[in-house]
């Protein structure tokens, strides 16, 4: 079994962070599991990723296939979307996880909460999450966060996140996106109209300033869940593109109304702060919403 480990350390370049990726998704696994993953170590297909070796690549994409658990590939999946060297909060996570129904077999917050607790302790097992501050948080390796989209973008599930973006992701690969994350400064422009089709979870900050977010800018995005927008002035909200929406996240944004919330019949978690100009002269009757 030694000859086998050192083997595969040897396979891993001596690149602490591949070693520690591999071995965490190899501990306690049987001799026959240990040579299956050298052999397929060996055999690896070098990819282009710029600004990262190609056998790194493969590492951490096997370790990815060596999660046992579908729930433990949505959230680790779902943990891209966060910015670079963030700090994750696993409230996020319990949050964006019961949105987006990416649990089998939990109807509850609580229950969402416990699955989530379960799963983060597996992905720290396994090195592809680290631990945050505390044991509230965690974080995701910037290289490991970049060979995971890419891993995304050859299944069902395609991420695109991005830092310092200056323009909206070209049309072929919006329509293929089931997860958009970008950040940018005020003078970013989004489009009048964008085509995704399949977009379920949307984030965009802005930085320095407020970027405006046009009337129509939601309406090709008819299967939108989750929805969390930072530094964003919203006049108009086109309410029949929003009508799956689960959540809504509202922060340092400018609101002209609020009167949209009412129609958003399936809406489960609003969290809105520190909102700007927003006319609260009306009452609000949201049912669910929380």
């Amino acid at each position: 079994m030694r000859l086998v480990a050192e083997a595969v350390c040897k396979e891993c370049a001596c690149l602490p962070l591949a070693i520690l990726v591999v071995g965490g998704a190899l501990k306690d696994k049987r001799k026959h599991i240990w040579e299956d993953a050298l052999e397929q170590l060996r055999k690896s297909m070098a990819k282009n990723i710029e600004g990262m070796q190609a056998k790194l690549y493969s590492r951490i994409e096997l370790s990815y296939k060596y999660l046992e658990l579908i729930d433990a590939k949505s959230i680790f999946l779902l943990c891209c979307l966060f910015g670079e060297v963030a700090e994750i909060s696993i409230n996020d996570l319990v949050s964006y996880g019961f949105g987006l129904r990416l649990l089998e077999g939990v109807d509850t917050m609580k229950t969402t909460r416990d699955r989530a607790h379960v799963i983060v302790d597996t992905l720290k097992k396994y090195s592809l999450l680290l631990e945050g501050r505390n044991e509230s948080f965690v974080k995701m390796h910037d290289v490991i966060r970049d060979v995971t989209i890419s891993i995304s973008s050859k299944e069902e599930v395609m991420y695109l996140v991005k830092v310092g973006v200056e323009k909206w992701p070209e049309e072929d690969e919006g329509k293929r996106c089931r997860g958009i994350s970008l950040r940018f400064n005020k003078d970013f422009v989004l489009p009048v109209d964008s085509e995704c089709p399949e977009l379920r979870t949307l984030m965009l900050e802005c930085v320095g300033g407020l970027s405006e977010v046009p009337s129509s800018f939601l309406e090709g995005m008819k299967k939108l869940e989750v929805l969390h927008l930072r530094g964003m002035c919203i006049s108009t909200v086109p309410i029949s593109s929003l009508q799956n929406l689960w959540m809504l996240r509202l922060y340092n944004c400018k609101l002209v109304t609020m009167a949209f919330l009412k129609e958003l019949q399936k809406l489960e978690i609003l969290s809105i702060l520190n909102f700007l100009n927003v006319d609260i002269g009306m009452t609000l009757d949201i049912g669910k919403a929380r």
